[in-house]
C-alpha cells in the first residue's frame, strides 16, 4: 500500500479541493439542472442522477431535521479542527481521515445553511438512497480513522 503524504499542506489542499469540487457539482446539478436523467459513470454500478434534496442525514434518515443538524455538525467540525491542530496529530492516516471528514462535513454544512437540506447527485445501483462526494469523503475519512485505531490496538497488544 502506498504511503500517505505527511505534508499538511498537501492534506489540507486535497480536502479543500474535495469541498470545492463537491460544491461546484452541487451548484451545476441542482441550480443549473444539467442532469435530466441518470448517466452511468460505471455502467451497472455508479450513476450521476438528477440532483435531489436530502432533508435528513446520511441515507435519508431523520427526514425534516436538516437545519437542526447544522449545530452538531458545527461541533464535530470544531472537534476535528482541534484534533488536527494538536501537535501529536502526525500520523498520516489520522491526518487524512480527519480532513476528509472535515471536507465532507463542511460541504454538507454549507448546503444545510443555504438550503436546509443536502444536495445529492450520485447513486449506486440497487442502493435506495443517493449521495454526494462529501458523503463519500466522510465515509472514507471514517474508514481511515478506523484503520488507524485498529493499527494502534495491534501495536499495543504486541
Amino acid at each position: 500500500m502506498p504511503k500517505l503524504s505527511t505534508d499538511r499542506g498537501a492534506v489540507i489542499t486535497t480536502a479543500a479541493l474535495i469541498l470545492l469540487f463537491d460544491q461546484i457539482l452541487k451548484f451545476l446539478f441542482y441550480n443549473k439542472a444539467l442532469i435530466k436523467e441518470n448517466i452511468a459513470l460505471i455502467k451497472g454500478v455508479l450513476y450521476i442522477v438528477p440532483a435531489s434534496q436530502n432533508p435528513g442525514i446520511a441515507f435519508g434518515l431523520l427526514q425534516g431535521y436538516g437545519r437542526f443538524f447544522a449545530i452538531p455538525v458545527f461541533i464535530i467540525i470544531s472537534l476535528i479542527v482541534f484534533l488536527y491542530l494538536k501537535p501529536n496529530c502526525k500520523k498520516p492516516i489520522l491526518q487524512w481521515g480527519l480532513l476528509l471528514i472535515l471536507a465532507g462535513a463542511l460541504s454538507n454544512l454549507i448546503d444545510r445553511i443555504i438550503h436546509g437540506w443536502v444536495i445529492d447527485y450520485l447513486l449506486l445501483n440497487k442502493f435506495p438512497y443517493s449521495f454526494n462526494i462529501a458523503d463519500t469523503s466522510i465515509l472514507t475519512g471514517v474508514g481511515l480513522i478506523i484503520i488507524d485505531i485498529v493499527k494502534c490496538k495491534k501495536q499495543i497488544l504486541k
